[in-house]
């Protein structure tokens, strides 16, 4: 009988040690797999944070193409007109030429000539997009003409163009020279 106590002892603590396994490995296994947790929201966290970095460079990227070709756009548009500012007194002096050769009857075959080099430029500023701007009795704007001075026509309303001193070009949507000119204003 007295060994059966023993032994009823060591199965006794032989269980409670493995009482005692269990529950460290169960709160091992509650521990890691809180751990195991916590690297997966971590892991989900920095995936996401990825995410939205990609996201944001290509959003970058799509902003860059399209300013890009927005800026390509207008230099296409607008390339020419550095060279188109440089010929606008070249089209002066030929108005003038013309304004001036009506008056006098022995210049009219020269006249002719230059009539018609006028019209192959004013031809060939169109196919470019430009097109002149301050006719007489057109509405004064200041965004396209630039008012150099008043006189009074009865026959024309109130702010409108009353004489043309130079004409005013733009290109497309771009001016290139406001229109000089008077401005009408009737006496009160």
């Amino acid at each position: 009988m007295n060994e059966e106590k023993p032994k009823q002892d060591e199965t006794k603590n032989t269980l409670d040690d493995c009482e005692q396994e269990c529950t460290d490995c169960s709160e091992e296994n509650i521990s890691e797999e809180k751990s195991l947790q916590e690297l997966f929201d971590e892991k989900c966290k920095q995936l996401e944070e990825e995410k939205e970095h990609v996201l944001r460079i290509m959003a970058e990227s799509e902003n860059l193409k399209k300013r890009l070709e927005r800026e390509k756009d207008q230099f296409c548009r607008f390339a020419t007109s550095s060279l188109i500012d440089e010929l606008l007194p070249v089209l002066d002096t030929l108005e003038m030429a013309v304004e001036h050769g009506a008056k006098d009857q022995a210049c009219a075959s020269l006249l002719e000539g230059v009539k018609m080099t006028l019209t192959m430029f004013f031809k060939v500023l169109e196919k470019q997009g430009v097109e002149s701007i301050g006719e007489v009795g057109e509405e004064f704007d200041p965004n396209f003409h630039e008012a150099m001075g008043q006189m009074q026509n009865e026959e024309l309303e109130n702010d409108r163009i009353g004489s043309l001193l130079q004409r005013g070009y733009r290109q497309k949507d771009r001016l290139l020279r406001p229109a000089k000119v008077l401005v009408n204003k009737l006496a009160d």
